[in-house]
């Protein structure tokens, strides 16, 4: 029985792939395989409670994203199996039978499930990435070290496919079983980390963090600072189109409240010249 704060629109897999695989694509490829990704979106705006859960496939590295299925509600989806069953079920169907476009039938597999640290903890049904052994790569135990968690041994057991279905650190695990594990999806393999979580807003907040709110010999001072925050202003009207809903702004040694965007901009762009010019190779 579906929850009364809980609303679905499926569209599928296969009229997509119907509308997008081509003649030529046919002619070019041995098979479909196709990358699939979600997440939750804010509904109408940043502090509303309400979300979407679309869930998002593309042809493999090629052709724009299309909508599987859409679900919405006051929070993520309690029910995973809910979730993901239609899904699931269409891709195990398409598995076993193919994909007949253009007078040709194509083997189907899914390739890459393309997701942040927070989706993938939730559909794979595993303990959170700071958690003890939230490591999805390998078996390491965090240990607790001034108040977080560290992840000291660097040759811990890499962990396989087979290991995540064998439950060979039980302690990654949460009790329900992910509906993509029953369907055969690699748990370990088929993932992709992402850079959100482990460069933007992981090491990268951390260490620009560091640098303005920590004492000692390797601070910001509140006159670099101060240039800083102006070199970042002054290129502000020659920001790229692309970096519109994250322009530069004024950086405070507290309460900047960094986006990801944010982040991945001042790292990859203008930052690389800020920071050489303003702090040198002594803090880089």
């Amino acid at each position: 029985m579906r929850p009364e704060n809980f609303t679905e629109v499926y569209q599928g897999i296969l009229p997509n792939l119907h509308s997008r695989v081509s003649a030529e694509y046919v002619q070019s490829h041995d098979s479909v395989v196709i990358d699939i990704s979600t997440d939750g979106v804010n509904a109408f705006g940043f502090r509303c409670a309400s979300k979407f859960w679309p869930i998002l496939g593309c042809l493999a590295d090629e052709g724009e994203p299309f909508i599987i299925g859409c679900y919405f509600g006051e929070s993520k989806p309690e029910d995973l199996v809910l979730f993901l069953g239609d899904t699931c079920a269409e891709i195990a169907d398409l598995k076993d039978n193919g994909v007949t476009v253009h007078g040709k039938t194509l083997p189907f597999s899914v390739g890459r499930l393309i997701m942040d640290a927070e989706a993938r903890a939730f559909v794979k049904c595993i303990m959170h990435h700071n958690a003890f052994e939230g490591c999805e790569k390998c078996s390491v135990r965090g240990v607790r070290f001034l108040r977080r968690t560290v992840f000291l041994d660097q040759n811990a057991p890499l962990r396989t496919d087979d290991s995540f279905v064998n439950r060979a650190t039980p302690g990654h695990h949460k009790e329900l079983q992910s509906p993509l594990e029953v369907i055969g999806i690699g748990m370990v393999s088929q993932f992709c980390l992402d850079g959100l979580h482990l460069v933007y807003i992981g090491v990268f907040l951390r260490w620009l963090n560091f640098l303005l709110k920590e004492r000692g010999p390797f601070t910001v001072d509140d006159e670099t600072l101060e240039a800083m925050s102006g070199d970042f202003l002054a290129i502000k009207p020659y920001c790229p189109a692309e970096f519109n809903s994250r322009k530069p702004r004024q950086i405070k040694r507290q309460g900047n409240h960094f986006k990801a965007k944010e982040l991945r901009r001042i790292l990859l762009y203008d930052g690389l010249k800020i920071f050489k010019k303003k702090i040198g190779s002594k803090f880089v």
